[in-house]
């Protein structure tokens, strides 16, 4: 129950960022293809949204990514489909393919990089850390980490006010 919680918060921090990450504008040199809806997330959350040219059937959210064209779903790609847009960095979670696929994209000369799907709170840090590094964006990734490690923290203290209450029901019956 309580990792149910924590994955909904993470897509709420998660959600915050991208709003903040929204006013930035990044080059448009790079052309990148996500595949997987926690990586593409993640670039968007870290600004580099206006960079992606491609994503798969799982990127959802933010709802301006799925204004971009579809390579298929990440489990189940198309490497033409991707190398028709021109990429020079895809971002695919793991699991990604089929593996022919994947070998075929890496052969290609695209540049390519691995990241963690991790459904956890340190999957998520290490994800974010991954693209950071992917995109050279390092200290937007480092910043982000500490926000989401921040609200984290904000969502796990306790409530004293709603402990108080609680306890002032149990020693003074429903009333009080």
């Amino acid at each position: 129950r309580w990792s149910r919680c924590l994955v909904v918060s993470m897509s709420i921090v998660l959600s915050t960022a991208l709003m903040l990450a929204a006013s930035t504008t990044p080059s448009t040199s790079e052309r990148i293809v996500t595949l997987g809806g926690s990586v593409t997330e993640t670039v968007y959350a870290l600004g580099a949204g206006a960079k992606v040219v491609a994503i798969d059937k799982s990127s959802l959210y933010p709802p301006e990514a799925m204004k971009k064209p579809g390579v298929g779903y990440f489990r189940a790609f198309s490497v033409e489909g991707v190398l028709a847009q021109r990429p020079t960095l895809v971002l695919y979670a793991k699991g990604s393919g089929p593996a022919a696929a994947l070998e075929q994209l890496k052969t290609s000369g695209v540049r390519t990089a691995e990241i963690t799907d991790e459904r956890t709170v340190q999957g998520a840090i290490k994800r974010i850390r991954q693209v950071g590094a992917a995109l050279g964006r390092d200290e937007a990734a480092k910043k982000l980490e500490t926000k989401v490690q921040a609200d984290l923290q904000a969502l796990l203290r306790p409530r004293r006010r709603h402990n108080e209450r609680w306890r002032a029901r149990l020693l003074g019956g429903r009333h009080a």
